[in-house]
């Protein structure tokens, strides 16, 4: 088992949980969203990154595929949160065309 530290933006609640070094990453992510902090909506997020030692961590990859700064302690993991919400919609030349 390996215990991953998920670091929130503008919280500073963290959740330490234990996974298997089989579990691939998509996995963990699932499900971490029926455990997130209090002031994070998951109905808002629409997507969600993964980010451990300045690399962004792959869905299809396992956590074993990564390795540990140091095993006594838990994997500090950097969760990104993008929200549909807050994306910008820019009109192009007409009604039909938009930029994201």
């Amino acid at each position: 088992m390996i215990s991953l530290n998920f670091i929130f933006p503008n919280t500073d609640q963290r959740i330490v949980k234990k996974y298997k070094s089989t579990d691939k990453i998509y996995q963990i992510k699932e499900s971490l969203l029926s455990n997130l902090p209090s002031n994070i909506n998951k109905n808002t997020i629409d997507y969600m990154r993964f980010f451990s030692m300045g690399k962004e961590l792959s869905d299809s990859k396992t956590l074993s595929a990564y390795p540990l700064p140091d095993p006594s302690h838990p994997m500090p993991i950097h969760v990104h949160l993008l929200y549909l919400q807050t994306a910008r919609v820019t009109p192009m030349c007409c009604d039909l065309c938009y930029i994201l």
